[in-house]
């Protein structure tokens, strides 16, 4: 009796060590109980596209946004909780590339304007995480051998879902903390070990959701020509805020931006803990039998 009461405990153990290792393959922690708000800083410049009527003298129609990103801090929206603790010895980093297919931002003196963002092919928003950080946006790369040298942990190619849009509302992108860039996408590839749950998170984040499709790509909106659109029930939320000169040689822009996901375990983590459990009540069944 005594060795099968050992056995049976260590049955117990190695179930709960099975379902513990599956619910710690997660590469970075985020909330599983409310939506996790993860605070990064970019460092981006933007490339004139070569298509017919391209203004030089403006971020318009087929130029491309280029660009790195360092996640900071891991916290619920409050920041009442935080879990960044993590992020000394797990570093998440980020490169993407995003193209404009409308829109028009002058870059002149008290201009303002609005951009229509897209994932065309090509494009991506990738974030990596690494155990030996080593983040650098003024290396000779610009940051991006640092920020791409790691494992992925999630992909965004607009194959799932992506829309984009930046708002010029003050006097110029170039005076401080002028321009809104907001970003909504699901997730084509994911390796953080948790599923995404399709949110609407304008109202738990209290950031701006309406917004609108430059059809005729003036910089402005003109009612009964443009597009408004609200909220979008999505995988992650991108809220961007850009600021220059960027404080850093070699790129125009910096942002300041959380990005938000409504994260849970994966199935496999309650399925393998629940077999190993349903197991373990059938030992159980047939000791006490006999």
């Amino acid at each position: 009796m005594k060795r099968k009461a050992t056995l049976f405990l260590a049955g117990l153990a190695a179930a709960v060590t099975m379902g513990a290792s599956t619910a710690s393959a997660q590469p970075v922690t985020l909330f599983t109980d409310q939506i996790t708000k993860l605070k990064f800083t970019n460092f981006e410049n933007v490339t004139q596209g070569s298509n017919v009527g391209n203004d030089p003298l403006a971020i318009d129609t087929g130029d491309i946004f280029t660009g790195i990103l360092n996640v900071e801090a891991i916290t619920n929206i409050s920041g009442s909780q935080d879990l960044s603790g993590q992020l000394l010895s797990t570093e998440l980093t980020g490169h993407f590339q995003l193209s404009v297919v409308s829109g028009l931002l002058p870059m002149t003196l008290g201009a303002a304007g609005h951009l229509d963002l897209a994932l065309a092919s090509g494009d991506f928003i990738n974030l990596y995480y690494d155990t030996a950080p080593d983040w650098n946006p003024t290396s000779g790369t610009l940051g991006v051998t640092e920020a791409t040298n790691g494992n992925l942990w999630v992909s965004i190619n607009g194959t799932a879902g992506y829309e984009g849009v930046n708002d010029t509302t003050q006097a110029t992108i170039f005076t401080p903390a002028t321009s809104i860039n907001r970003n909504w996408a699901n997730v084509d590839v994911n390796n953080t070990g948790y599923t995404f749950i399709p949110t609407l998170f304008g109202i738990p984040t209290g950031e701006p959701m309406v917004h609108y499709t430059d059809v005729n790509s003036n910089g402005t909106f003109d009612l009964g020509t443009d597009v408004l659109h609200t909220d979008h029930l999505v995988d992650v939320f991108f809220a961007s805020r850009l600021f220059t000169p960027s404080g850093v040689a070699g790129y125009a822009f910096r942002s300041e931006d959380p990005v938000y996901v409504n994260a849970v375990p994966e199935p496999g983590t309650f399925l393998l803990f629940g077999s190993g459990l349903v197991g373990l009540g059938l030992a159980a069944r047939r000791r006490f039998k006999k």
